[in-house]
């Protein structure tokens, strides 16, 4: 019983966790040296905008898209805020509906195989402060 209990416990603060904690996606990616700036062209046309507008909509709470000037081998670094997991899950949905939309597939086709490797990080926000 003890262990049932300690079960559903953890279920539902996991569950409340991804409703109300704020969460920070950071999409990484080894992009070639080489590729990097046609890349980023690709990404300013046709993601940052669809990504922008659910920022300036609200549906997110920020947006960042970031290369590396100095260190490692993942030169490119995208941050989402979202209010919670399920917000940023439905943006997700969305932009990759919209992406996919709006972008030539001989673009999308081109674009995508630069990525050398990519990881994926979840965070739940327990602090933050900014001016």
């Amino acid at each position: 019983m003890k262990k049932i209990s300690m079960i559903l416990l953890i279920g539902i603060l996991l569950i409340m966790n991804s409703i109300v904690a704020q969460t920070l996606v950071v999409w990484s990616a080894k992009v070639g040296v080489s590729d990097l700036a046609t890349y980023n062209a690709h990404m300013e046309k046709y993601w940052n905008p669809i990504v922008d507008e659910f920022v300036e909509k609200g549906d997110l709470d920020a947006f960042t898209y970031l290369n590396h000037a100095w260190g490692d081998e993942w030169s490119v670094i995208i941050h989402y805020e979202a209010k919670n997991f399920s917000e940023f899950q439905k943006v997700w949905s969305a932009t990759l509906k919209e992406y996919r939309k709006n972008t030539p597939e001989e673009e999308s086709g081109k674009i995508w195989p630069m990525i050398q490797d990519h990881k994926d990080n979840i965070l739940t926000v327990r602090h933050s402060k900014r001016k």
